[in-house]
């Protein structure tokens, strides 16, 4: 019986049994949540500050920038 493979040939290819896991395509949902944390770290969440600088909606801003602090459930999700 004769041995039909030579050492050049590949053997067979063994995955292991941990698989990265990993998915491109949430990579603009990353990015939006990892924004929404720099958001509401670098901007003030009090519609006072927003009102002295004459911003329209103050209060409307001051909650979507207080909000952010939900990007870090939605990034580990």
């Amino acid at each position: 019986m004769k041995n039909t493979q030579t050492d050049c040939e590949p053997g067979p290819v063994v995955r292991s049994t941990r698989e990265r896991y990993y998915r491109p395509e949430l990579d603009c949902l990353r990015f939006f949540a990892f924004f929404a944390v720099f958001i509401f770290h670098t901007l003030s969440p009090d519609p006072a500050y927003w009102g002295a600088r004459h911003v329209p909606f103050p209060a409307l801003v001051a909650s979507i920038v207080s909000m952010g602090r939900f990007g870090v459930d939605l990034f580990f999700c």
